[in-house]
């Protein structure tokens, strides 16, 4: 009895191994997209991450409008350009457009998230940032 147990506990053990694996291959491989720039910002003493598009037509980013595109709850960035085709929008309408990324994959609400994650700040900050760097149309 206890032989079977065993082998039924090594047996489960190697099927979770299996789906954890496959779980990682599926958001490395379908979420993917090489057109991303994956970028880090300090906001509030925290490192955020965003992922950032910049579409090739039209030469350059001068005066062109920014557009901030907010993952769902346990989603991310990569996943957001995937499921609303922004970044593919972006390159023909001549935009760009950042995925800024919640802590945790979830921004802070007053039903999820951190009381103490300032997230209505940092996309400012973001935005702001962006509009700086990349000479983006403010308005």
């Amino acid at each position: 009895m206890k032989k079977y147990v065993v082998r039924g506990a090594v047996v489960l053990a190697g099927l979770m191994t299996g789906v954890v694996f496959a779980v990682v291959v599926y958001e490395w491989a379908s979420f993917r997209d090489a057109r991303l720039e994956t970028h880090s910002f300090s906001h509030d003493g925290r490192d955020r991450t965003f992922h950032l598009y910049v579409p090739t037509a039209n030469g350059g980013t001068e005066g062109k409008p920014l557009v901030v595109a907010l993952h769902r709850f346990a989603e991310t960035g990569k996943r957001m350009s995937k499921l609303t085709g922004f970044t593919d929008l972006a390159e023909e309408a001549g935009f760009v457009v950042v995925y800024p990324e919640g802590i945790g994959r979830r921004w802070n609400t007053r039903m999820f998230g951190s009381e103490t994650v300032d997230d209505v700040g940092y996309i400012k900050a973001l935005t702001a940032h962006l509009v700086e760097t990349y000479g983006l149309d403010a308005s």
